[in-house]
């Protein structure tokens, strides 16, 4: 599996308009959007959402290639690599997004609650990473003065160091 998630991700260097537009709306979410190993060439493109007991995570490959999890917080736990899952969903970009994005509240009575072993192409970011160790960072868009997101602040990106951990 891993070879083949080498060659997609070697062919994933632009973002498609269709994919940006549901990244904002992503950003506009609260989720902070990472880009590998940059937001101009992304070779991979994963975005996180944290809660007080659970992360969501959307692991983009390619156009064709993603998956969406959700899984408890552990302390000391990189929310890459998780040992459990409670909800995951594979295929198409677009489709993994909008699945996450109508995914139940953590707290909510039919939100997904079984603990699973997570599936095997989550192996995949972290091994890329080893190779690829930079990233950037998109930040959750911030409120501006009349209730709604501020374009400027969801516009900013940082460049960070080594892989992610919370």
């Amino acid at each position: 599996m891993a070879v083949e998630v080498t060659a997609m991700v070697e062919t994933f260097v632009e973002v498609d308009p269709d994919l940006e537009a549901h990244l904002s709306e992503l950003v506009y979410r609260k989720w902070m959007i990472y880009y590998f190993p940059d937001r101009w060439r992304p070779n991979v493109l994963a975005a996180v959402r944290w809660y007080a007991s659970c992360v969501d995570v959307i692991q983009i490959f390619g156009p064709e290639t993603a998956v969406a999890y959700r899984a408890p917080r552990v302390a000391d736990r990189d929310c890459f690599r998780p040992s459990q899952t409670l909800w995951s969903f594979g295929g198409r970009a677009l489709w993994v997004i909008r699945a996450a994005l109508i995914l139940r509240h953590p707290d909510h009575p039919r939100a997904p609650n079984l603990l699973v072993p997570p599936p095997s192409i989550l192996g995949a970011l972290p091994m890329l990473l080893g190779r690829q160790p930079g990233y950037a960072l998109r930040m959750p868009s911030l409120p501006n003065g009349n209730g709604g997101a501020s374009p400027e602040n969801a516009a900013k990106t940082y460049v960070c160091g080594p892989e992610p951990h919370r």
